[in-house]
């Protein structure tokens, strides 16, 4: 830090002299005075604003990695036990009233929530809802056909067929930024 608001000083005291040499001014300062001016009076105000700057840009990085090496997942409640379940693996949410059927490729899992919280927490991990009782995860996805009337099936990869229903049609638009045909 003191390198840098070293640094910092020299490059000011550099550009001031440049300046005062222009034709403008009348009297142009000398490198001596106006570095010496800036490390008497400013060197440790520069050395503080680089350190909380350094401080801040740590912390900022230290939590953009831990967000990213962190896996998320939704614990759900098996009999007895609470399991994790990776949001990667879940294919696609449907309504089960009261419950949320989450399907993976492996097995289906209860889940006490609703479809509006799942979705908001769901929304950065490639979540789209195509119903107003389904979620899909859009890298399962492998076609959409038209029913003809405004409505669409989307075909998993898995086999699964599900419904778009006009009223999501136009936001699935917008997410895989298509026009409409």
């Amino acid at each position: 830090m003191i390198v840098l608001s070293g640094l910092h000083l020299l490059v000011f005291s550099v550009s001031v002299v440049a300046i005062s040499t222009f034709p403008l001014y009348e009297h142009p300062y000398s490198f001596s005075k106006v570095f010496g001016y800036g490390l008497a009076n400013q060197l440790w105000i520069l050395f503080l604003a680089y350190m909380g700057l350094y401080f801040y840009i740590i912390k900022k990085v230290k939590r953009n990695l831990r967000n990213r090496n962190r896996k998320s997942r939704i614990m759900v409640s098996v009999a007895s036990k609470r399991i994790f379940i990776d949001c990667n693996a879940i294919q696609y949410i449907q309504t089960e009233r009261p419950y949320l059927a989450i399907h993976t490729a492996e097995k289906t899992y209860l889940h006490a929530d609703t479809l509006t919280n799942m979705k908001e927490r769901l929304k950065l991990e490639g979540f789209i809802q195509i119903h107003r009782s389904c979620l899909v995860n859009e890298v399962y996805i492998k076609a959409m056909v038209s029913r003809g009337n405004g409505d669409y099936d989307l075909e998993l990869h898995s086999g699964k067929v599900l419904r778009l229903s006009r009223t999501y049609t136009q936001n699935f638009r917008n997410v895989f930024s298509f026009a409409s045909t």
